[in-house]
């Protein structure tokens, strides 16, 4: 086996960890790769592109050309915010493109990536075990590839790791799955690099994804989150998937020979979450004079209505039809009318983005079907905005609140079809429990998903590039994600028609 270019993904993989882990011996490959090429720090897009990072990468363009920023869709006559994938038609990878044709490849669970580029020479496999994915189904490009990768691992389990709050059982169950995900995972490198030689062999890990967002609380024991007990069970998860995946990258290297060009990529890190959601609307509902309920109150009306489901669809078909009305009047679409119908009173409500930046959206009529005049909006948002700032942690008084920003400031929406917030609202801190209002009283917050950690707000992944054509020297300025793949085609000596980007190599 061999491979000109051997890339490695590591999803969401917190560099300030690599760092100190690989220095107290725990990451030996990555403190190897360190040692004997380049490392530097990888520039992702503002926090609220929340998906653009990875297409950045594999498109080698911006937001603003491949369409990618969140991952929804709202419409402006109903208020709902639908879940929405962009099958990015307006931007091939950069693999697919013409100069790369011959050249023989392996593409292996990229992020985001739901096109299988076929008529190219490549394998290609989507949504093996993978956080960010399109499907639960495994797929591959020629289709008998997935076949194989079964009879290697013997299952395929796309399990969700943020759905929800999880017993202590489920978290010891889920952190023995993610060891095992890595294991298997592993086992499918080799038996792909196995097919031959390869130009350039790309191949992601999103187990370290999954930790950092379900067991960040278990990692650092300093959060108000940690349990003592559960981590006496099962230790640092975030650490040990980690330790797994470098050693796996270990032991795919040893199977190469050593003119091999290796990089790793770490995406856009974690950090400890700070979900407000569930404060937000709550804070403007206050605002307007209504009274204080609980934050989680759809999320409970949610529960309650999804185990009466299970009951009804046990039931026989006549007592279903006798339940019918029930069903109708108190079901999940009756509770998302009752929600959408409150957004549309709201002079403004939340928008989301993505873990720790909220978004805000105006209310404003002309644009909104039940949109409210400007004056009115624009005295609310600055009496909201002073709301915010008087929000304090309970449990240490400090400020939590930093600053509004107004997107419109932050030259991002040159060519993006669709509705997005007006306003960021970017926290001072994370790992909060309880917050105070002088005014409006008391508000819970909650871990969205199961999220105890989330991308942190500086969105900075890392690089290691070792191997003939990259010389050994710290790189202390952040790469942009998209310069990889022209850097990349000048390790294979391809004609990619870009010149102003910097090789990582002196």
């Amino acid at each position: 086996m061999s491979a000109k270019l051997l890339v490695f993904g590591l999803d969401a993989m917190e560099p300030q960890l690599v760092e100190e882990w690989s220095a107290e011996g725990g990451m030996k490959t990555m403190s190897k790769l360190t040692k004997s090429g380049v490392y530097g720090r990888v520039s992702n897009p503002s926090r609220f592109y929340s998906g653009a990072g990875w297409p950045n990468f594999w498109t080698g363009t911006t937001p603003e050309e491949h369409q990618q920023y969140i991952r929804i869709r709202f419409n402006t006559n109903t208020y709902s915010i639908g879940a929405e994938r962009p099958e990015f038609t307006r931007r091939a990878p950069f693999w697919a493109q013409p100069s790369w044709s011959d050249q023989r490849l392996a593409i292996v669970n990229m992020p985001y990536n739901n096109i299988l580029n076929e008529g190219i020479n490549a394998v290609q496999v989507q949504d093996m075990d993978l956080h960010d994915r399109h499907t639960h189904t495994l797929r591959s490009y020629p289709s008998d590839i997935a076949n194989e990768i079964l009879d290697v691992t013997g299952h395929h389990e796309c399990e969700i790791c943020d759905r929800g709050e999880r017993t202590q059982l489920e978290y010891v169950e889920f952190a023995e799955k993610l060891i095992e995900r890595v294991k298997r995972k592993v086992k499918v490198a080799e038996m792909l690099l196995d097919k031959g030689d390869w130009d350039m062999f790309l191949y992601c890990f999103d187990e370290c994804h999954c930790a950092g967002h379900i067991y960040w609380h278990q990692h650092d024991r300093d959060s108000v989150y940690h349990d003592p007990d559960l981590f006496a069970m099962i230790g640092n998860v975030v650490k040990k998937v980690y330790e797994e995946i470098d050693s796996g990258i270990g032991r795919i290297l040893t199977k190469l020979p050593s003119d091999s060009n290796i990089v790793v990529l770490g995406s856009h890190g974690m950090g400890p979450a700070f979900d407000s959601n569930t404060i937000v609307n709550e804070l403007i509902r206050r605002m307007m004079g209504k009274q204080h309920r609980d934050q989680n109150y759809y999320t409970t009306k949610e529960k309650r209505i999804g185990r009466f489901r299970d009951i009804y669809n046990g039931m026989p078909d006549l007592l279903k039809n006798i339940m019918e009305p029930v069903k109708v009047r108190f079901g999940q679409e009756s509770l998302d009318r009752r929600r959408l119908s409150e957004l549309s009173e709201m002079p403004l409500f939340r928008f989301p983005t993505n873990g720790p930046m909220d978004g805000i959206r105006l209310n404003i009529k002309g644009r909104e079907a039940h949109g409210k005049p400007q004056t009115v909006v624009e005295e609310f948002l600055e009496r909201f905005t002073e709301a915010l700032s008087e929000l304090t942690d309970i449990s240490t008084g400090e400020a939590v609140f930093d600053k509004l920003v107004k997107l419109d400031d932050q030259n991002i929406l040159n060519s993006y079809v669709g509705d997005l917030p007006d306003y960021i609202i970017q926290w001072r801190k994370a790992d909060v429990k309880e917050l105070n209002s002088p005014k409006y009283g008391r508000f819970k917050t909650s871990v969205i998903r199961g999220r105890s950690g989330d991308h942190d707000p500086a969105m900075l992944g890392f690089f290691i590039a070792s191997g003939p054509y990259f010389s050994h020297n710290f790189h202390p300025l952040p790469e942009k994600l998209e310069d990889f793949a022209p850097i990349f085609s000048r390790v294979l000596d391809i004609d990619y028609g870009i010149s102003d980007v910097t090789p990582i190599r002196n």
